[in-house]
């Protein structure tokens, strides 16, 4: 008997059962009542921790319980350890991926996600307000009020449809009555927590990349800023997005307020890095925005 390094993979139930990258998983003990370990399954979709394991025919078992927003596990999945073990001490645990519900009105957006408390546990009976910022307003010739809320329930879920393209200034219980600003994406669905803590999420060019740029040339390129709530952001959203070069001995970049400016400073290789100015809002897995990287070469 002795310590067994185990992997718990997460999956979705539907095949060919893709990895779940991002998931949550707690180890308990068989009781359910002593945390053993906790961590969050990586890029391949597994966590890997070392448990102690006991001989076949009488293994350890433990609980293992699964949470990611937007995939509803069955919780607890009882895992058995082996030590020797028999096989490779790896399990499977499979995931449902919620789709997001859409708007039968087109001119609504349909607004839905989960929240939780700090242990993961679903928030009840919280409120989001949300004031619209554009009143009055007269949609298909009917007046639009100022306000609309929408309260969580048992599973701490919350759906509301809001006016596509509509700005609003939201409150969200226990955020102690924080103010944002939020725009509404021109699309039938949208995950609530993206609309209300928005990043950016992707950067696409015009030129694309990868581009050439001679020494004491300029290349002007056109940027377009989405963020994860797939609302667009005007010009090259230089509050936003921080732009800068690899190597600066190669290439340097001058942000203008409607494109880009690739200047080539010496013969090389570089690449175009972009980095959210605004870090406030933390997500856990952070993915890098999408276009970062793209190859400048001075030749």
């Amino acid at each position: 008997m002795g310590l067994v390094t185990c992997r718990v993979y997460t999956r979705s139930d539907v095949p060919p059962n893709d990895p779940i990258v991002g998931a949550g998983v707690r180890i308990y003990d068989e009781t359910g009542t002593v945390l053993e370990t906790a961590g969050v399954t990586n890029a391949s979709g597994f966590f890997q921790f070392d448990v102690i394991g006991t001989p076949d025919p009488a293994p350890t078992c433990y609980q293992a319980r699964c949470s990611r927003t937007g995939v509803a596990f069955t919780n607890p999945e009882l895992i058995l350890v082996y030590d020797p073990p028999l096989v490779p001490n790896e399990y499977d645990i499979l995931g449902q991926l919620l789709t997001l519900p859409v708007a039968p009105d087109p001119l609504f957006c349909r607004c839905s996600g989960y929240f939780t408390d700090p242990g993961g546990r679903p928030v009840a009976d919280a409120v989001v307000r949300f004031m619209n910022q554009f009143e009055p307003l007269v949609l298909s010739g009917t007046g639009v009020l100022s306000k609309v809320e929408v309260r969580t329930d048992a599973a701490g879920y919350a759906v509301v449809d809001l006016v596509r393209g509509g700005k609003y200034t939201a409150t969200v219980s226990g955020l102690h009555d924080e103010r944002l600003d939020i725009t509404v994406p021109d699309r039938s669905s949208v995950n609530l927590i993206d609309l209300l803590f928005p990043v950016v999420a992707s950067a696409t060019f015009a030129p694309v990349g990868p581009w050439l740029v001679a020494v004491g040339a300029e290349l002007a390129v056109v940027v377009t800023v989405t963020t994860s709530s797939y609302v667009v952001l005007e010009g090259t959203a230089n509050g936003d997005m921080r732009y800068a070069t690899a190597d600066p001995s190669v290439a340097v970049v001058v942000v203008q307020e409607d494109r880009l400016l690739l200047r080539g400073v010496g013969v090389g290789a570089t690449t175009l890095d972009l980095t959210r100015v605004d870090d406030t809002i933390r997500r856990i897995p952070d993915p890098a925005i999408t276009g970062t990287g793209t190859a400048i070469t001075v030749p």
